[in-house]
């Protein structure tokens, strides 16, 4: 069986729950709304067991699985988007794999209806998951939840119908805290600026040099776990990312210097371990440095990805590493060849 057919089994009973009876009580919560968390780790795990890294063409697939198969060519014909029931599995997930900018667009389109139960399917993840959140995404949901919130006035094409005034209130309230609530974690977060600084130039050099937008979104993973109390397993994911994190530099680099080098043979550093790609770049590290970062890596997958737990220390260890890392290997790059650092 493929993802597909394994998606479109497991969401066949979601799409035709009928969605419960919600009523409001006087603190502005629902009454009888159950987030559908079974359904989203099994969703998540579907795609774990059949190895899809791009979470774009995972959701992709999913969308296809959770839209209702009589709906899809009148849907298509008008530039709908109908998922039904499963829409608040299919924002979770959204959410889950870090797609924000996907999750805007789902919620912007026009000529389709969001209900509350996606409202409140993302206001128990502001609540439950507020590292999965970043800022331009809680400003917007703050936003939406006041548009969806205004009385329909005559005719109206936007995604608000369907959702109740006491839905999007409560969705500006959870954003606008969440905000606050993230403000209140960073003041209190134990961090060198100058290391942070860093990380944030080595961020923006590789973007405009042409990297993935993963790579960002992959330490900003890592350094929300640092933001909040979480568990040990969740430190030693962490860690984990930031493993990631400083692997991926390692391979923007070799490509970064075979642009900035005819001669130098392409090398498919995809399925590269971190050793294995550390030899690739022979031309721009000193032994000592191949050394130091051979280590790191050492140390991170000793205490990251092959056991499931560390403490605080080791998680900002591994962070503040990686990021410090990062800078370093792009300011030996910036020496060695100064032009090969622009927008492609």
């Amino acid at each position: 069986m493929g993802l597909l057919e394994d998606l479109t089994d497991l969401l066949a009973g979601v799409k035709y729950t009928p969605e419960p009876q919600l009523q409001w009580g006087e603190d502005g919560r629902p009454i009888g709304f159950s987030y559908p968390g079974e359904a989203v780790q099994q969703v998540l795990a579907l795609r774990s067991l059949h190895n899809v890294s791009d979470p774009r063409e995972f959701v992709n697939v999913f969308y296809e699985a959770a839209a209702p198969v009589q709906y899809k060519p009148l849907s298509r014909a008008l530039g709908r988007h109908t998922l039904g029931a499963a829409e608040p599995v299919f924002v979770s997930v959204l959410i889950e794999v870090g797609l924000v900018e996907q999750l805007i667009e789902h919620l912007k389109l026009k000529g389709r209806t969001i209900r509350d139960t996606t409202i409140l399917a993302m206001d128990h993840l502001i609540s439950a998951k507020l590292h999965l959140f970043p800022r331009d995404l809680l400003i917007f949901l703050q936003g939406f939840g006041q548009e969806v919130s205004k009385p329909v006035e005559g005719e109206d094409d936007s995604p608000s119908r369907g959702v109740s005034v006491m839905a999007g209130r409560l969705l500006t309230s959870s954003a606008a805290r969440a905000r606050q609530r993230a403000v209140s974690l960073r003041l209190v977060m134990p961090e060198a600026p100058e290391i942070a600084d860093h990380g944030d130039e080595a961020l923006i050099t590789l973007t405009a040099s042409g990297a993935s937008s993963s790579l960002a979104e992959t330490i900003r993973l890592a350094t929300a776990t640092l933001t909040r109390p979480a568990t040990s397993s969740e430190l030693a994911g962490a860690m984990d990312r930031c493993r990631a994190y400083l692997e991926q530099i390692l391979r923007e680099l070799r490509r970064l210097l075979e642009r900035a080098d005819p001669t130098l043979p392409f090398v498919d550093t995809k399925e590269m371990t971190a050793s294995r790609l550390l030899d690739t770049l022979t031309t721009l590290l000193e032994t000592k440095e191949r050394d130091l970062l051979q280590k790191y890596f050492n140390f991170v997958s000793v205490e990251g990805s092959h056991t499931t737990a560390a403490d605080l220390e080791q998680a900002r260890l591994a962070r503040n590493m990686s990021l410090e890392l990062s800078w370093y290997l792009l300011e030996r790059l910036k020496r060695k060849a100064p032009t090969v650092l622009k927008k492609e």
